[in-house]
């Protein structure tokens, strides 16, 4: 089966960020890699920077489906007006949506006549599962963890919810599927910067965040020699995307000592992490300080009180 998948133009913009923080789709990337490996045939656009319009992509490649990824809510418009757009150029391709903020807030996406699906579950294990019956003509509600237009403006649950993926077994990101991107994203004065993943979902309950609220409180990680595997095929300029860095000391060292041993050393290096793990982990920093000649970590400012910080359920 032809699979489209799209990153709408960047919410960024609507922070002024756009100049300073443009990433790669990860997260299409690992969909990719596990369409490939069922046999289905993979594109990639990011809408940010592809020139060509999408009705001249959908003519080029000629797609059975197309995904459209929603991690944002300020990237709702811009999902609905591409699955309109897609369906009115041609009405038998199956346009489905995934992410954080579609899976969280479904609502955004009520009345829409041009989604057949919003994704509620990993794309790496939704996706195939969902082409698989559409190549086979097999009834998309035997597909879990899918919502499906209800006909009234609405969508409605099929069946049971997929369980969540053994990310010892997960495969690498389909990094080329975005190479002709690839000199476009930056993050503050690094460019080209490639994002990666070590662990997803969080347990925090922050109210602002979707994340916890997609992955149900949990947390996973991949396993340290798959880490070391995409750390070793990303270029110079990395930004670890996990949402709380250095939150489990033993497989931080563990991870740490792993990627230590590859002998791969990066010119920068971006993580997200807490205040007071950082205050409390200084043996852990120096262990991980010589993987990189620059190496930063990003604090996000939400509140300065306890009492601010109390009703954002920081916890």
């Amino acid at each position: 089966m032809r699979v489209l998948l799209v990153k709408p133009r960047s919410s960024a913009a609507h922070f002024g960020l756009a100049p300073f923080f443009r990433t790669e789709p990860l997260g299409l990337e690992y969909i990719s890699a596990a369409l490939g490996a069922s046999g289905h045939q993979v594109r990639i656009v990011d809408m940010s920077f592809e020139r060509r319009t999408m009705a001249r992509l959908i003519k080029s490649f000629q797609p059975e489906m197309v995904g459209i990824s929603c991690v944002h809510i300020l990237d709702a418009a811009a999902t609905l007006q591409l699955a309109g757009e897609i369906k009115r150029m041609d009405p038998a391709i199956f346009v489905a949506v995934g992410g954080h903020a579609a899976a969280s807030y479904p609502k955004a996406f009520e009345q829409s006549r041009g989604i057949d699906a919003i994704c509620t579950g990993e794309g790496e294990g939704t996706m195939p599962a969902l082409c698989d019956a559409l190549a086979q003509r097999r009834p998309v509600e035997d597909v879990p963890s899918l919502l499906l237009p209800t006909g009234d403006g609405r969508f409605a649950a099929t069946g049971k919810a997929r369980e969540w993926l053994d990310l010892d077994h997960a495969l690498c990101p389909d990094r080329a599927a975005v190479e002709a991107y690839r000199k476009n994203y930056v993050c503050l004065n690094y460019m080209p910067v490639w994002t990666l993943e070590t662990t997803r979902g969080c347990r925090h309950h922050c109210k602002f965040c979707s994340v916890w609220q997609f992955y149900k409180g949990s947390c996973r990680y991949h396993a340290a020699r798959n880490v070391r595997a995409d750390f070793e095929q990303t270029g110079k300029n990395v930004f670890v995307i996990d949402d709380l860095f250095w939150s489990n000391p033993a497989r931080s060292e563990e991870l740490c000592r792993e990627l230590l041993a590859s002998g791969e050393r990066k010119n920068w290096m971006l993580v997200q992490s807490r205040v007071d793990l950082v205050s409390e982990s200084a043996d852990l920093l120096r262990l991980w300080r010589p993987l990189a000649r620059n190496f930063d970590i990003f604090f996000g400012f939400e509140s300065p009180t306890r009492k601010g910080l109390d009703s954002l359920h920081k916890g």
